[in-house]
């Protein structure tokens, strides 16, 4: 891959981290995986099902945990209805709940005196 100088809003350190973090993951584990989605959510009507109870959840609770479930399982749901360009929408989406997630936690690094509007780690949910 070239280098290329692209604009962004994401810090490069953030880029370094995660071409780093790739890296060495396709270094430690070339074998990357067995199958997509395994056996037991095989059948179209499991990952629905699945969604479906992440979706109440994020209602419910407004956790990054249930957000991000929610977005995994439409990356899966598009990959059984193959429609590989909205999964890779769905992948990118949960990337960015993933990057709220580490500036949340470097927020809280830097302040670490919870504050009274500070979202907590477990909720009473």
């Amino acid at each position: 891959m070239a280098n290329k100088i692209i604009e962004t809003n994401l810090p490069s350190y953030i880029i370094v981290e995660i071409d780093r973090h790739l890296t060495k993951a396709e270094t430690k584990h070339p074998f990357f995986a067995s199958s997509i989605i395994p056996l037991k959510l095989c059948n179209p009507e499991s990952i629905k099902t699945m969604l479906e109870l992440s979706r109440i959840d994020c209602e419910r609770t407004k956790s990054v945990y249930d957000i991000l479930m929610e977005e995994i399982y439409e990356t899966f749901e598009a990959i059984q209805n193959n429609d590989f360009k909205n999964a890779r929408y769905e992948i990118y989406d949960s990337i960015a709940v993933l990057l709220r997630l580490d500036k949340l936690l470097q927020e809280k690094r830097r302040n670490e005196d919870f504050k009274k509007n500070d979202i907590p780690l477990c909720g009473n949910n």
